[in-house]
């Protein structure tokens, strides 16, 4: 496993806000790339969390 560096640039909350706003949109191929790689860091922030 390599070592993974995670900057957060927004709060828990905040991301869960964008993550909720973009799910809206994940039917749209441009914006799915995004949504699944926020979805990714949000699961790498819980795991964090513990």
């Amino acid at each position: 496993m390599r070592n993974t560096v995670i900057m957060a640039i927004a709060t828990k909350d905040e991301l869960d806000m964008i993550v909720s706003a973009l799910s809206a949109y994940n039917h749209n191929t441009k914006y799915r790339a995004l949504y699944e790689k926020l979805i990714r860091q949000q699961d790498q922030v819980y795991e964090l969390a513990g």
